[in-house]
């Protein structure tokens, strides 16, 4: 008993800790945000360190996981999730918002999102995945005038959680077992009839939904305009991240052999979500939504590298996402800076000319736009060369065709934003941007050269984690 609360102290203060503390300046009345961030921010602080600590323990063993890999990935998230709430805090400070709200249900997202990575278990995974669908919603959808499109969000949700949970039942019909372990075994001992392949199918859907894969991508165009900039870039980072990576959990540990069946149509997808991503991204003058479908073609070459399943693809997936996911990071701070007469700016005909006003910022733009292309010498040409290096070594050109010419047409939409900044006229007053907003940016860059200059350092640990997890260091 002593040891479960022990290993669960991770756990407890996100959601006993942070959350009740949260609860309690709530029912005060307490307006001022700067006290809620400051609880989220010790909360989040003390949920990492202890998940250090405990790294390769778990308080319940029969449903979840914990290895280098879980808490890795569980350590991005963390970082993330605090540096977003730091810039977040500004926002509500200039609303005379509390923002009780936005830590309560960010600090809840964290810890779903955390054990959807540990779930070693369909019953624990679908789960915390039916958990995490309520909470996105209520993230996005609260208090935003689109309760239509709230609608359709929580139709679509419920849908592919209910799919989920019929084919969990249906594998345990099948297979007798709820464990990842075991039902693999089953899969390399048995062959995979079209039960359980559909099975297999419905239990992503969920995933997809939350990482907005083509075609249940369609609530990106809400988050884009009907939420709240916090809420924007907090949804837009976080969770598809978490996605990615049990994703690989579920392929890895407990697919086995039935992961062949199944790879075509995982491909398909991959392809339509990127081409949909860059066709979609060159229409749109609404910044967010053109990162949110850039988002959905990045995502998506690291889901088609990511489905070869092999330890150096594994390693190239995540090198590309993690890059990636470090530059739009960037460029979702940068958001905060495109104001005027403080109003948040959204379209690239209203921020023209923005480098005479904010010049540091566009700069800063521009590297995280030249890293997400892939460009020599940024970052993101290290992620491309992985990709790049792992299609090749799988001798696939039609792939590797497809994928740069997919990059090429989305490669319009990020010189429109560059086109914006630097050569079209000035419309606007641009608001002085806050200082806390130069000092994410400045951090970014740093741990972007820091990357850059110590590649093999970087790339090591992950490569020590994927190697290991295939038992092969």
């Amino acid at each position: 008993m002593l040891e479960t609360i022990l290993y669960a102290l991770p756990d407890l203060v996100l959601l006993l800790g942070g959350l009740s503390i949260l609860g309690i300046y709530y029912v005060l009345h307490v307006a001022n945000p700067k006290v809620y961030f400051a609880v989220a921010k010790f909360a989040i602080l003390g949920a990492a360190s202890l998940s250090l600590i405990f790294y390769n323990k778990t308080f319940a063993p029969q449903y979840f996981v914990e290895n280098a890999y879980t808490t890795l990935i569980k350590m991005i998230i963390y970082v993330l999730s605090l540096a977003w709430f730091y810039v977040s805090y500004k926002w509500f400070v200039g609303k005379e918002r509390s923002g009780a709200s936005y830590c309560s249900l960010g600090l809840f997202t964290i810890e779903t999102l955390c054990l959807v990575i540990s779930a070693d278990n369909i019953l624990a995974y679908n789960l915390a995945m039916i958990i995490l669908t309520a909470l996105i919603y209520f993230f996005i959808f609260y208090k935003q005038r689109v309760e239509y499109i709230g609608e359709n969000f929580l139709v679509v949700g419920v849908l592919c959680c209910a799919f989920s949970v019929a084919g969990m039942l249906c594998i345990y019909v099948e297979t007798g077992a709820i464990s990842y372990a075991e039902i693999k075994s089953y899969f390399d001992a048995n062959k995979v009839n079209i039960e359980l392949y559909m099975s297999l199918a419905a239990s992503m859907l969920p995933m997809m939904f939350v990482m907005m894969m083509f075609p249940l991508h369609f609530w990106n165009n809400e988050l884009s305009f009907g939420t709240i900039l916090p809420v924007y870039g907090y949804v837009s980072l976080i969770p598809v991240f978490a996605m990615f990576s049990a994703m690989f959990s579920m392929f890895h540990n407990m697919m086995g052999d039935a992961y062949v069946l199944i790879r075509p149509a995982l491909v398909v997808l991959a392809f339509c979500t990127i081409f949909y991503g860059a066709l979609s991204a060159n229409r749109e003058k609404n910044m967010r939504l053109m990162f949110s479908y850039s988002m959905m073609h990045n995502f998506g070459i690291a889901f088609l590298i990511l489905t070869y399943l092999e330890p150096y693809a594994v390693l190239s997936s995540l090198v590309y996402l993690i890059i990636y996911i470090l530059a739009l990071f960037g460029i979702c701070t940068s958001f905060y800076a495109f104001k005027s007469r403080g109003e948040y700016l959204k379209t690239l005909d209203e921020i023209g000319g923005i480098y005479q006003v904010l010049p540091y910022i566009s700069a800063a733009v521009l590297i995280f736009t030249l890293s997400i292309i892939g460009a020599a010498p940024f970052l993101g040409f290290l992620g491309t060369f992985y990709v790049t290096n792992q299609m090749f070594m799988s001798e696939n050109y039609v792939m590797i065709f497809l994928v740069f010419l997919s990059v090429c047409i989305i490669m319009r939409a990020y010189l429109r934003l560059i086109k914006s900044m630097y050569f079209d006229e000035r419309k606007n007053t641009f608001d002085r941007a806050d200082k806390g907003i130069y000092i994410c940016l400045f951090i970014n860059i740093i741990l972007v050269l820091i990357t850059l200059f110590n590649t093999y350092e970087a790339v090591d640990v992950l490569h020590n984690i994927v190697y290991k997890i295939y038992g092969e260091i």
